[in-house]
């Protein structure tokens, strides 16, 4: 359902961001992902350590 203003259309709900960036990173990189999930390891060797900020992915391993 969209509501109609001065501008147009415009849809009522909003899109999923979160759904839009994990189909991404899907499509972009599969190799870091097993059964759907995303491994975290894989993911860190991908983008290396220099492009880790403050360490977050390191503690989820």
């Amino acid at each position: 359902m969209s509501e109609v203003s001065e501008f147009g259309s415009v849809p009522l709900s909003s899109p999923d961001m979160r759904a839009n960036l994990w189909e991404q990173l899907q499509v972009s990189a599969p190799e870091v992902f097993a059964d759907g999930k995303l491994n975290v390891e894989a993911l860190q060797n991908l983008l290396g350590d220099e492009n880790l900020a403050g360490g977050v992915l390191r503690s989820l391993v």
